[in-house]
């Protein structure tokens, strides 16, 4: 239906319907949280699926799954089988599906989940969400914890993305008062619609994606440091990420390697709130949401990043010199993030 031609019977069906053009389907999930109730067959069905599928699409990406949970038995079963298979057929999973549904502490505390993983089969983050205990009321449930904590885990993806090749976030509408879920990204009722935190959060990474990471080292002294750096080939920019879910905020050094031709200049974009459980609302839809902003920059300087934020700088440079150095973390900050170039 999405990619046959008209003289196929069902892309004659999509023709008639009004959609001539195909299309274009290029990746297909084959279920989802397979559960381990009684009379479960998804393994069998899903080579079943695989194999008939590449039988007549045979560059279809197909997306398996790991399950409704994020550690245990079943878990484990699902990654053995897919490797496994995949062993002999290098076409039988494009990416495995992993969920989850956990507390704010447990996103912190994983933000490393992918950096020993085998990178032979791929990941796709497909359902996550940080699932705060403040509050009872739903609407309380898309808060600042949340978004901050899932800001911190989204840098471990993004270091990773050599093996997480996609990610979406959990449900993304609700109606107000008419829901048993939370959180979720956007809110509505009969006349007015609103974005949580969580939202601006996705939209920041995003609209500031680099075409690969880059090295960053960091030397810590008190709390965990939550950040990435990647680099845009075509804007020239270096662009940090740096997640601080802590009631303090944190002065860090930004040291640039030589090999970097600094303009001086940077955007800011900073997502903030004064405590975790701030949340936007019908009433006051942008309680929560990024200012942006511009400041000099020059490697050395120190930057505090406020108590509760997520910000994103983008460093305009005029591209990259081939100069060896050696930058050095001086003490008396937070921490340092040293950024160095390395190949594509």
């Amino acid at each position: 239906f999405a990619n046959g031609s008209a003289d196929t019977t069902w892309g004659k069906v999509r023709c008639e319907m009004g959609h001539e053009e195909p299309f274009n389907l290029e990746i297909l999930g084959v279920g989802n949280e397979q559960w381990a109730i009684e009379g479960n067959r998804w393994y069998e069905r899903y080579e079943a699926f695989e194999k008939e599928i590449h039988k007549v699409y045979p560059d279809m990406k197909l997306v398996s799954t790991s399950g409704p949970s994020a550690s245990g038995a079943e878990f484990d079963d699902a990654w053995e089988w897919i490797r496994n298979r995949t062993k002999t057929n290098d076409k039988f999973t494009y990416a495995v599906d992993e969920h989850y549904y956990m507390s704010p502490q447990w996103f912190l505390e994983n933000d490393n989940r992918y950096d020993n993983y085998d990178r032979n089969v791929k990941v796709f983050a497909g359902e996550y969400a940080a699932h705060t205990t403040l509050g009872v009321d739903l609407l309380t449930k898309n808060n600042l914890q949340s978004a901050l904590a899932e800001a911190a885990f989204m840098t471990g993806l993004e270091r990773n993305a050599d093996v997480v090749y996609m990610a979406s976030y959990a449900p993304l509408l609700a109606r107000v008062n008419y829901t048993q879920w939370s959180p979720d990204m956007i809110w509505f009722d009969d006349a007015s619609s609103y974005v949580s935190p969580v939202y601006h959060v996705q939209s920041m990474y995003a609209n500031n994606n680099g075409d690969y990471t880059l090295k960053s080292n960091v030397t810590e002294n008190t709390d965990k440091v939550y950040q990435t750096a990647s680099y845009d080939t075509q804007s020239g920019d270096i662009i940090i990420k740096i997640s601080n879910p802590y009631n303090a905020s944190k002065r860090t050094k930004l040291m640039f390697d030589e090999s970097f031709a600094l303009t001086g200049i940077a955007d800011v974009e900073l997502l903030s709130g004064k405590k975790d459980a701030d949340v936007n609302s019908i009433e006051n839809p942008d309680n929560i949401s990024p200012v942006k902003s511009q400041m000099s920059v020059e490697s050395g300087m120190v930057y505090e990043i406020p108590a509760l934020s997520f910000v994103v700088i983008r460093v305009h440079t005029d591209g990259l010199v081939t100069i060896e150095s050696t930058p050095k973390n001086e003490t008396g900050v937070d921490y340092a993030l040293v950024l160095t170039d390395d190949t594509p």
